[in-house]
C-alpha cells in the first residue's frame, strides 16, 4: 500500500509540473503568434511532448539503474500532464511497428472523432442541464 501511495505521489509531482509548463508553453506560444490563432500553443506542446517521450521513453527504459519511480515521474506525470497526445502517438506507432496496422489505424481515427463526439455531447449535455 506504501509502494502505491508513493508511486502515485511521484505521477502527481510530474503531472503537476508538465500541467505548469503546458500552460506556459501555450502562453508563450500566444505572445509570438498571430491573435485568434489559438491552435498553435496546443500544437506546440503535441509537438514538443511526442518529441519528449520518443526521446525519453527509451532512454529511462533502457537504463537498469533508472528507477520504476523515476519513470513514473517523467513519462506517466509529467508527459502525461504535459500532453496525453503524445501518449496517442506513442501507442499509435507501437502498434503499427507491431504489424497491426488496422488497429493503429482504428487508436488514431477513434480516439479523434470519438474525443470531438464528446465535447460535444458534453456541450448538448450542459446546454439541457443548464435548461432546467
Amino acid at each position: 500500500m506504501i509502494n502505491i501511495i508513493k508511486q502515485i505521489l511521484y505521477i502527481g509531482a510530474g503531472g503537476f509540473a508538465g500541467s505548469v509548463m503546458r500552460y506556459l508553453t501555450g502562453q508563450l506560444i500566444k505572445k509570438i503568434t498571430a491573435p485568434g490563432h489559438i491552435f498553435w500553443g496546443t500544437l506546440a506542446v503535441n509537438a514538443a511532448g511526442c518529441f519528449l517521450i520518443g526521446f525519453l521513453f527509451p532512454l529511462l527504459t533502457s537504463k537498469s539503474n533508472i528507477s520504476d519511480n523515476m519513470r513514473l515521474l517523467v513519462i506517466t506525470g509529467f508527459l502525461g500532464g504535459f500532453t496525453t497526445f503524445s501518449s496517442l502517438a506513442f501507442e499509435t506507432v507501437s502498434l503499427a511497428r507491431s504489424s497491426l496496422l488496422l488497429f493503429a489505424a482504428l487508436n488514431m481515427i477513434l480516439n479523434i472523432a470519438l474525443g470531438i463526439s464528446a465535447l460535444v455531447l458534453g456541450e448538448r449535455a450542459f446546454s439541457a442541464v443548464s435548461m432546467l
